[in-house]
């Protein structure tokens, strides 16, 4: 895992963590893609993906973007990284970051059931 925070007055008001799937393929979220569906992705490995696996941003900071920002800080990490592809999983509940996934250009691929049942809408960018 990689991260990144955001500080404000010396307080962490927002933070954003990079996953490696490789680390643990189970984890991946490229083997929940239907590539008969999806052919763009028929060609990557694990390894060249990572994901955006969790960003959180304090009540009080939210509406400031900072969620765009760290998506964005992430992208950059992934391409230094020569990974060729950024994926993530967003709540279709949660309309902020559903927003703010697609502001960053991570478009949305499919939804499925993940973690205990919860539905789950899995987004990608090509870098």
């Amino acid at each position: 895992h990689e991260g990144i925070k955001v500080m404000s007055e010396g307080q962490m008001i927002a933070f954003g963590i990079l996953y490696d799937p490789s680390v643990e393929p189970n984890e991946s979220l490229l083997k929940d893609i239907d590539v008969t569906k999806f052919q763009q992705f028929r060609t990557l490995k694990i390894e060249d993906t990572l994901q955006i696996k969790l960003v959180i941003v304090d009540p009080n900071h939210r509406k400031k973007h900072l969620q765009v920002h760290i998506n964005a800080s992430l992208e950059k990490i992934a391409k230094q990284k020569g990974k060729k592809c950024l994926l993530t999983t967003v709540s279709p509940f949660n309309h902020a970051s559903v927003i703010n996934t697609k502001k960053t250009g991570i478009n949305y691929v499919r939804s499925l059931s993940k973690y205990q049942g919860a539905i789950r809408m899995i987004y990608a960018k090509f870098i």
